[in-house]
């Protein structure tokens, strides 16, 4: 990913409906946008998710706040180095956007990037057309059980990292590799095939060229698509409180619709009918 990102002004988003739109197209377009000049607040945070929809609620609670006291078992509870994934992989319906604020900078370290999943999947087509090919069909269970009290993972079925539509058209990237489940309903010998397609994978998400790093800031917040861009974070060292939520993606490409429609002076009901 390379290039800036267009920011909003946090005003502008909470108080105008073109506002709001311009956040979310720019979500839209390049797979994250910002909000500047958010009061440093757990409540402003709050409220400006919510402006998009409601937040979802999962075993970390709705809204979020939390310092590095290795809660739930995570590593974003952590100090630690994150590698670049997406979340909520070991749910039938991943979340659709994470928003992040952070209200107390790290002492040292902590940098956050991300990487175009989207763009990552195109390059792995172009290198390794059978490698591209297995992580588009196998599929692979993620979990999650970092609580006493918690088993997750996909009920449905096991998805594939790379999800395509019935068009040919890529529109979710599954991909923890520190959330992925024992390989056990794989054949014996596409184990070995697979695991050799997600190095490739792992080696271009990876690659320098392939990340952007955005600092959080107190005052920025960052909304991600979840179902596009993986984040990842270097090891801190300090105080670190980050707050934060997500937004079901029906939501957030729902209220997208409604203010696109209105930012053309158009009424998204009356479109329909």
């Amino acid at each position: 990913m390379t290039g800036k990102i267009p920011t909003v002004d946090y005003e502008k988003v909470m108080n105008t409906d073109e506002g709001l739109y311009e956040w979310l197209n720019n979500i839209r377009i390049y797979g994250l946008g910002t909000v500047s000049g958010v009061p440093v607040t757990e409540e402003a945070t709050k409220k400006t998710i919510e402006r998009i929809g409601p937040i979802r609620d999962t075993h970390y609670g709705a809204f979020w706040a939390f310092t590095s006291g290795f809660a739930h078992g995570d590593l974003a509870y952590s100090t630690l180095e994150i590698p670049a994934h997406t979340d909520t992989t070991y749910f039938n319906d991943p979340a659709g956007l994470q928003l992040f604020h952070l209200l107390e900078e790290a002492g040292v370290g902590g940098e956050q990037f991300y990487v175009d999943g989207f763009a990552a999947a195109e390059i792995l087509k172009k290198e390794d057309p059978e490698a591209h090919k297995i992580l588009s069909e196998a599929r692979v269970y993620g979990y999650q059980a970092g609580d006493e009290n918690v088993f997750l993972k996909p009920t449905a079925q096991p998805y594939p990292l790379l999800n395509y539509n019935n068009k040919g058209e890529l529109y979710q990237i599954r991909f923890n590799n520190e959330d992925r489940y024992i390989i056990n309903n794989l054949k014996f010998d596409m184990v070995p095939k697979y695991y050799n397609a997600l190095r490739k994978w792992m080696e271009i998400v990876r690659r320098p060229e392939s990340e952007l790093v955005l600092a959080l800031k107190p005052g920025t917040l960052i909304a991600i698509d979840n179902w596009r861009v993986m984040h990842a974070r270097k090891s801190f060292k300090g105080g670190r409180t980050l707050s934060g939520g997500y937004v079901d993606t029906d939501y957030w490409k729902s209220k997208y619709r409604v203010v696109s429609f209105r930012a053309k002076g158009k009424d998204c009901k009356a479109e329909l009918l």
